[in-house]
């Protein structure tokens, strides 16, 4: 757990070596922006918690590496803009959660690939 502390960029490869986490908590801290391939290496995450921040944007290739992802957490951050193609390789994600946010516009292909959400 790395929740409220002051951590405001996560970089590429912040994670590298850390292949057997299963679950990150990141939740609480001042992030503002998350580099493509920051989480690179984390190939057997099942659960990433990144709520409360001051994300305003999700960009393609934010969540490159994450095949084995269930659960992402975004809530409660400044989501204004999620890019085409943010949530690409997330098939087996199971539950997206992006409320209190201030999302005005879904562009068409947001979503596609997740075939296996629930919730």
């Amino acid at each position: 757990y790395l929740g409220y502390n002051n951590i405001a960029t996560i970089k590429e490869g912040a994670f590298t070596g850390l292949s057997n986490l299963k679950e990150l908590a990141l939740s609480g801290n001042s992030i503002s922006s998350i580099n493509e391939g920051a989480f690179t290496g984390l190939s057997n995450l099942k659960e990433l918690y990144v709520y409360e921040h001051n994300i305003a944007t999700i960009t393609e290739g934010t969540f490159t590496g994450l095949s084995n992802l269930k659960g992402l957490y975004l809530g409660y951050n400044n989501i204004a803009t999620i890019k085409e193609g943010a949530f690409m390789g997330l098939s087996n994600l199971k539950e997206l959660r992006l409320d209190n946010n201030n999302i005005a516009t879904i562009n068409e292909g947001t979503f596609t690939g997740l075939s296996n959400l629930k919730q």
